[in-house]
């Protein structure tokens, strides 16, 4: 998918499954709020930002775990 070579998740159903386990399914909306996690291949997360990141930020975040 558009050079992506990792696993990504994005949470449907059942809903808010995942994202209520993170602590970030918004019940009063219904949904999860926008939150990106990376994690590494040992599972630990390694960064969280909420909301829409930067792609420079992204990408040496990235960097950084890789």
């Amino acid at each position: 998918m558009d050079g992506i070579s990792f696993p990504m998740l994005s949470d449907f159903h059942p809903k808010g499954e995942v994202t209520g386990r993170y602590g970030v399914y918004n019940q009063d909306r219904g949904h999860p709020n926008r939150v990106l996690f990376l994690v590494d291949t040992a599972g630990v997360i390694r960064w969280i930002k909420e909301g829409q990141p930067d792609i420079p930020e992204l990408l040496e975040e990235l960097d950084k775990i890789s």
